[in-house]
């Protein structure tokens, strides 16, 4: 259990030190989803490392690596949290 609350606040420091836009759209007064939460979804398909977090047109788009350095991008739904689009590129 302790292993999981260590992997929790990495990926938050992950998160708070990632660049977060929050884009002025139609979307913004119905995200469920937080930057917080977008962080964590993100570590769960993966993401080691966050490098920028944008919130636009009802999704979160995030990019960063994966623990052996593949950039990775996702896209989130801002609603249900759930994975729409996951990229990775080749690994280094």
């Amino acid at each position: 259990m302790k292993r999981k609350h260590t992997q929790t606040a990495i990926f938050a420091l992950a998160a708070a030190s990632a660049t977060v836009v929050l884009a002025d759209d139609d979307y913004a007064g119905r995200f469920a989803v937080d930057h917080g939460q977008a962080a964590q979804i993100a570590a769960g398909a993966g993401m080691a490392t966050i490098e920028e977090m944008e919130r636009d047109d009802g999704y979160w788009e995030v990019e960063g690596y994966t623990a052996k350095g593949c950039e990775i991008e996702l896209e989130i739904d801002g609603q249900s949290g759930a994975i729409v689009e996951r990229e990775i590129d080749d690994c280094p």
